[in-house]
């Protein structure tokens, strides 16, 4: 497929457009019951395994003590979901070994439809996470006190900051350019959809994808756009960004490789199912997860497979109406190993080289298992679960033994941040009477 010709539609104007949502509300509450149902079975990984933990969740008591924290992006780096361009979830080193201690928590202040939706990202002394309730929070690091809101016109995802500026897209279907200091706004680029992608930004270029089925890449300082490649299916993945090429999922189950300058194409690889979630770059591997159930390895120059692995298989609904596949999340590859969530409950470490398991964790099934993506820090991995625990896990990135399991209060099921030794996550509170979201800080 080839890009569409460049059209620059970025604008200044403040006033976002609201996209109906109800029924991407509905399907979302029908795969929930569906999954709930399906989670009780599965057949586990096909490689062969060679140690299984089960999750345990010591007490934890939080305390109220603020500490101060110094964020290591400094001006000019751009900060982003998964820690950096490739996405590779590696974050430097320093997180908690042991079990931590509440730094603060911070909750989402409007009443209806307010839990978060995206992980949180650290910049210049302040956290940045988006929220149903359509704003963009920007929070002190310190004192987890709020510096400002940005209200979009529907559900806000992961922002990107470079240059003291925040890059943001929301289901209204826009990506915002704000000011890092003021919340205010710099340009609005519209696109066709829904936007579930979170930017990359690479020397002066946005690039970011839609429901829309379109990978868009914008001039950072104005918005306006230098081209646009479509896909043959929604874009909820976010780009990847390494030696020229943008790496981009798609739901019509291909993995695109695209000349970041002019946006062509220079391989897709095929999955079995659609790629909603990022690739991850490491040496001259990409790896990504797919909807198919596979953790699968590509070749970074050709786009061919080297190997795949089964991450749980088929899941049976009861009665044996329909089989569904499981979902992989999106990987972490630090050391030799690739990292990856999925539905089946485990969060597996799977060898770069042959894509042969070395260990597996049991963190239980939600009606979406563990869909959380794994981030690493130092010898540490770290990742969110739903039910029955709902918690923040560190586990030793060599054995799968568990460190310690900070209980959250509800689901994490966004990656984590973390920065200068604290983890940052937010979680959706349990309580269906008046859901609320919460950002947290740990050391």
């Amino acid at each position: 497929m080839q890009p569409r010709p460049m059209k620059g539609i970025g604008r200044s104007e403040s006033c976002a457009t609201a996209a109906a949502v109800l029924a991407s509300i509905a399907a979302l509450t029908l795969l929930a019951a569906l999954m709930l149902a399906a989670c009780g079975g599965g057949s586990g990984a096909t490689v062969t395994p060679s140690a299984t933990h089960a999750a345990t969740i010591p007490a934890v008591t939080p305390t109220t003590t603020t500490q101060s924290t110094t964020v290591a992006n400094g001006e000019g780096h751009a900060a982003m979901l998964r820690a950096n361009l490739e996405r590779t979830g590696v974050y430097p080193r320093g997180g908690p070994t042991r079990r931590p201690k509440l730094l603060w928590a911070f909750k989402t202040t409007s009443v209806a439809w307010n839990e978060f939706s995206s992980s949180p990202v650290v910049a210049g002394g302040v956290v940045y996470v988006g929220s149903q309730d359509r704003h963009l929070y920007a929070v002190d690091v310190q004192s987890g006190h709020l510096k400002w809101r940005f209200k979009t016109g529907d559900w806000v995802r992961c922002p990107a900051v470079s240059n003291e500026v925040v890059y943001v897209g929301s289901h209204d279907g826009s990506l915002y350019a704000l000011r890092a200091k003021s919340g205010r706004e710099k340009w609005e680029f519209q696109t066709g959809d829904a936007i579930f992608s979170c930017p990359a930004v690479s020397h002066g270029v946005v690039y970011i994808g839609s429901e829309d089925g379109a990978l868009y890449a914008l001039d950072a300082a104005s918005g306006e756009k230098r081209w646009e490649f479509q896909t043959g299916d929604a874009i909820s993945s976010s780009p990847a960004v390494s030696d020229g090429v943008v790496y981009i999922g798609s739901h019509d189950g291909s993995l695109y490789a695209l000349d970041a300058q002019s946006g062509r194409p220079k391989w897709e690889f095929k999955a079995g199912g659609p790629v909603s979630t990022e690739a991850a770059i490491a040496g001259d591997v990409v790896y990504v997860g797919s909807d198919d159930g596979h953790l699968h390895a590509v070749d970074i120059r050709s786009g061919q497979e080297k190997w795949r692995f089964d991450a749980g298989g088929t899941l049976t609904i009861p009665a044996g109406r329909f089989d569904v596949r499981c979902c992989v999340t999106s990987p972490a590859v630090a050391g030799g190993t690739v990292y990856v969530g999925s539905d089946d409950g485990h969060l597996y470490a799977v060898d770069v080289h042959n894509g042969v398991e070395k260990w597996k964790f049991w963190a239980g099934r939600g009606w979406n298992g563990v869909q959380c993506s794994p981030v690493l820090s130092g010898a540490v991995v770290y990742f969110g679960s739903i039910a029955p625990h709902r918690a923040l896990h560190a586990l030793d990135a060599s054995s799968g033994r568990e460190l310690w399991a900070f209980p959250a209060g509800g689901e994490v099921d966004d990656s984590a941040t973390i920065s200068d030794g604290v983890v940052y996550f937010a979680y959706n509170s349990d309580a269906s009477d008046s859901p609320f979201g919460c950002l947290k800080a740990v050391k």
